[in-house]
């Protein structure tokens, strides 16, 4: 399945938040204004879009099998992932537009700026396609975790894995050797479809993790 329905924006303040800054205390009115233009800019370039597939997941090696390949993540996403039975893997991207017009600027504030506004989007369009793809329990309990390589312990080398069950060439998204995605402004993820038995009364560990860019 192939969505671009993924309405998302960015507050200038969130970006100078990022930056360390507040326009109350260090920020002066060149920031505020440079924040805000990034933002604005930003928001023209994104196109949002999205692949995501389902697949049965079995133990398989050091990890879990879907689709025919193996993954390797900590063990703690392992169980996790086993207990959803069946998962949805996804892959999101913002396009290419930014990554051009970031890379067309000199080095200096403009770019940076430019570069964290579409980095927070592309983390916004992941929280947006989560909503989706995940599907709350009917018993009440949270919504099933989430998790992505390159994140709380999971090996960035398990992308062009993720990326193939989810059948992101469809909407041209690929990994390098060094397993960087492309665009850059693209993101993944697996989650399940439902909570899953064993994963029902109990919180999943990633809650408890104390990561702030857990994906919950």
């Amino acid at each position: 399945m192939i969505f671009s329905s993924l309405d998302i924006w960015l507050d200038p303040a969130d970006l100078m938040k990022a930056c360390g800054l507040t326009p109350w205390t260090s920020a002066r009115r060149r920031l505020a204004s440079a924040a805000a233009s990034a933002a604005a800019r930003a928001a023209e370039l994104i196109e949002p879009i999205g692949a995501v597939e389902t697949a049965h997941v079995s133990p398989g090696g050091a990890g879990f099998r879907a689709g025919g390949l193996e993954f390797s993540p900590p063990t703690a996403i392992v169980e996790a992932v086993l207990s959803f039975g069946t998962a949805a893997f996804a892959a999101v991207t913002i396009g290419e537009g930014v990554d051009r017009a970031v890379d067309a600027l000199p080095k200096g504030l403009d770019q940076l700026l430019l570069d964290m506004a579409a980095s927070m989007l592309a983390e916004k369009a992941r929280a947006a396609a989560l909503e989706l793809v995940r599907n709350p329990a009917s018993s009440g309990d949270p919504p099933p975790p989430a998790f992505a390589p390159g994140l709380c312990g999971w090996p960035a080398r398990d992308q062009a894995a993720l990326l193939a069950v989810a059948g992101a060439v469809r909407i041209g998204i690929t990994a390098t050797a060094a397993h960087v995605l492309v665009p850059r402004k693209s993101v993944t993820f697996v989650t399940g479809v439902a909570a899953g038995p064993g994963l029902a009364g109990r919180r999943p560990p990633c809650h408890d993790c104390g990561n702030p860019r857990c994906l919950g």
